[in-house]
């Protein structure tokens, strides 16, 4: 199989600072998400610590899917990084830790305070899974976890989007790295958990994880340069971020779910057909992916964004300095548009 899949490109660049660059904007966009127990994302304040399979694991993860599926213009490759991503969901959550099956999961031997609260009220009982933590599981992943840090790296940096982040040796060293972290979950969910999901189960996700890896692959990409309406970058990054805001704050109700899926329906179809229009250039792609890492990052702020005590019972210290590394990476991001040729900043198109 080719290791790239957009066309174009040169070959592996040597700095290893995209995939480190990406793999920290991952760390502020997905571990340090914090959801209330009545709201959709569930608590990953301390994931990286406490569980490698989320954190540690998608980090090599996440850098051999860009370097598999590099090159061509980035906002283009995300999409493909995306459908990377869904299946990475389903597979994590799916077949190593079982989470998305788990009527009672638990987390270090202890149990999961809002499990019950976020899995019921969307429950399909036939399939055992519940709607909304699929869409979690899932969504956030090929979001958070792996095309709006690409996206953020790639859009501050557009010399290096049509470069292959890894060589063969660093993508086996990346896979081999992740195959032990699952295998170390996937130990721990036996040893701990007294569910097991069914042959069936594990079946149907699988071949769906499957089907979202080899389409990544197989769907050509769409055509540049047609001409239509393009918003704004602004427009583009407020509607990313009212959407994404409003997806992290709805209840975990059927109602909640469908608005979540109309809108997040609305922001796929402005980011799938916007990049194949003449006038969709980095600073749409920068926003954009810029606003998804920092509604998570506003929302690891709080323990419970519902309540007022929420905000001094529960403050951690490593909020704090999630929040800070934000502020300083936008203010980071600034300085290097600055300091890059005029040929290269940010307004280069894709």
């Amino acid at each position: 199989m080719r290791s790239r899949v957009c066309s174009g490109g040169s070959s592996p660049i040597s700095t290893p600072s995209p995939s480190f660059c990406a793999a920290s904007l991952k760390r502020v966009a997905s571990e340090s998400t914090a959801r209330a127990s009545s709201y959709r994302v569930t608590s990953h304040t301390d994931s990286g610590a406490s569980n490698p399979g989320y954190g540690n694991s998608t980090r090599p993860t996440g850098a051999s899917s860009r370097s598999r599926a590099s090159s061509g213009t980035g906002s283009k490759c995300v999409r493909r990084i995306g459908r990377l991503g869904a299946a990475f969901g389903l597979i994590q959550a799916g077949l190593i830790d079982q989470s998305l099956f788990n009527p009672d999961y638990t987390s270090d031997g202890d149990d999961v305070p809002y499990w019950d609260e976020s899995r019921t009220p969307t429950l399909i009982p036939a399939l055992g899974i519940s709607a909304d933590q699929t869409i979690a599981f899932v969504g956030g992943h090929m979001i958070w976890s792996f095309a709006a840090p690409i996206a953020v790296v790639e859009a501050c940096v557009p010399r290096l989007a049509d470069r292959r982040w890894l060589g063969r040796p660093g993508l086996a060293v990346m896979v081999l790295l992740y195959l032990a972290a699952a295998a170390l979950v996937a130990s721990d969910h036996v040893s701990t958990e007294e569910f097991i999901a069914s042959p069936a189960q594990l079946g149907g996700a699988a071949v769906i994880a499957v089907v979202l890896a080899v389409a990544a692959f197989a769907i050509p990409r769409r055509p540049t340069g047609a001409t239509g309406w393009v918003p704004p970058p602004w427009l583009a990054g407020g509607a990313a971020l009212v959407v994404l805001a409003t997806y992290q704050m709805t209840p975990t109700t059927w109602p909640g779910l469908a608005v979540d899926v109309l809108a997040l329906a609305g922001l796929g179809v402005l980011l799938l057909y916007g990049p194949s229009r003449a006038g969709w250039d980095r600073r749409h792609v920068l926003l954009a992916a810029g606003a998804a890492l920092l509604v998570n990052a506003a929302m690891s702020l709080p323990g419970d964004p519902t309540r007022l005590d929420g905000y001094l019972k529960e403050w951690h210290p490593r909020q704090t300095a999630n929040y800070v590394a934000v502020v300083l990476e936008r203010a980071g991001l600034v300085e290097l548009d600055r300091g890059l040729p005029a040929r290269v900043r940010l307004r280069t198109t894709t």
